[in-house]
């Protein structure tokens, strides 16, 4: 049994004690996707927007002609 006037074991040195989560600093609150987009230059906004609507359109286009390609032709009747 320990007797009563004896103090806990000390801490090894070299170890410490990591910090609590109170000590770190507070956390931003993240931003939409909105604010993120307005945060740009309006030559930015611009750019993105032109070159998202080409995107979409080679998109259309493309699907387009790879229909045409892989669609079967249909059976002849005799």
């Amino acid at each position: 049994m320990a007797k009563p006037d004896q103090t806990p074991p000390k801490e090894p040195p070299g170890r410490t004690i990591p910090a609590s989560k109170s000590a770190l600093p507070p956390k931003q609150p993240a931003i939409s996707l909105w604010q993120s987009y307005n945060a740009l230059s309006p030559r930015t906004r611009l750019i993105f927007g032109v070159s998202l609507f080409i995107f979409a359109g080679a998109g259309l286009y493309i699907s387009d002609k790879v229909e045409e390609r892989l669609t079967p032709e249909p059976a002849r009747k005799a």
